[in-house]
């Protein structure tokens, strides 16, 4: 340990010191690691500051061309992803009667995007609202397509979407390009879905992977509900109860289950409905 006994007033000290406390500590310790750095670079750090700041230079200068070469942005891998959402035009409320509300299109929008998903069926198209929707969501792949079935006539949106104007009991496996659909979705209200469910997964149009998805299946609460059936348990209105009951025999048949669902107390004027959504799917063991 390094004991300094100095006599001396601070300015006759600094005096007889120019080079500081530093110089007299290297002095006194020249085997410490600081005095071996400060000897190999006796210009202190600002010495090393100036070789990084120029070998930093350098090397920005190296990969802008080496990158510029080869038609690579050097600040690709920067770019944020972006999601265009102008498809949804619903007020605040979304309190609309009809087609799916835009906080359930964000989700179904999520699972196409985050599963990668890329053949989807619609039954039930009314005026196109939630074509516009799954279209968007596929647009990340050029193989995605929409198919639409609908007995009244929907508007083609793009080269990718295809209109079946038809009783979906009647949809051909041709019609559906043969293929597996990676998801469905059932909003018809007409519990002649389930004999179109049993008569995809036979044809395996529908399988383990294929994701299900039912709109309006949630409540509707007082004084805000539309119309529907009273459901003493719940105190709310299914205004859709088709959907509800294809839900819970999806469930016996071994899907697992999860649902956009509100209770009377989310709801007032600035939003008095939720609509609903659940999505089914197989189970997989995770190993």
């Amino acid at each position: 340990m390094f004991h300094a006994n100095i006599h001396l007033s601070p300015a006759l000290f600094l005096k007889k010191c120019p080079k500081t406390l530093v110089a007299l500590f290297l002095k006194k310790c020249p085997k410490t690691l600081v005095a071996l750095f400060l000897k190999k670079c006796p210009k202190t750090l600002v010495a090393l500051f100036r070789y990084i700041r120029l070998f930093g230079h350098f090397f920005l200068k190296s990969a802008t061309w080496l990158f510029g070469n080869l038609n690579v942005p050097i600040e690709s891998h920067l770019t944020m992803v972006k999601y265009n959402l102008d498809h949804l035009t619903q007020p605040a409320d979304q309190n609309v009667s009809g087609p799916i509300q835009d906080d359930e299109a964000l989700f179904l929008f999520s699972i196409i995007r985050g599963n990668r998903l890329q053949r989807v069926l619609e039954i039930g198209g009314l005026n196109g609202y939630s074509a516009k929707n799954f279209l968007e969501a596929l647009s990340f792949d050029t193989h995605g397509i929409l198919y639409t079935c609908d007995v009244h006539p929907v508007p083609v949106l793009s080269n990718n979407h295809r209109v079946l104007v038809k009783n979906a009991l009647d949809i051909t496996l041709e019609e559906l390009d043969n293929q597996p659909l990676d998801l469905i979705f059932f909003d018809c209200h007409d519990i002649l879905q389930m004999d179109i469910y049993h008569r995809f997964v036979a044809s395996g149009i529908i399988q383990d992977h294929t994701i299900l998805a039912l709109h309006d299946t949630n409540l509707h609460y007082a004084p805000y509900h539309h119309f529907g059936t009273y459901i003493h348990s719940e105190h709310g209105y299914a205004h859709q109860p088709v959907e509800r009951h294809m839900v819970n025999a999806f469930k016996l048949l071994g899907y697992d289950v999860f649902s956009i669902r509100t209770n009377a107390a989310k709801h007032s004027p600035a939003f008095p409905v939720r609509h609903g959504l659940t999505v089914c799917q197989k189970f997989k063991v995770l190993y």
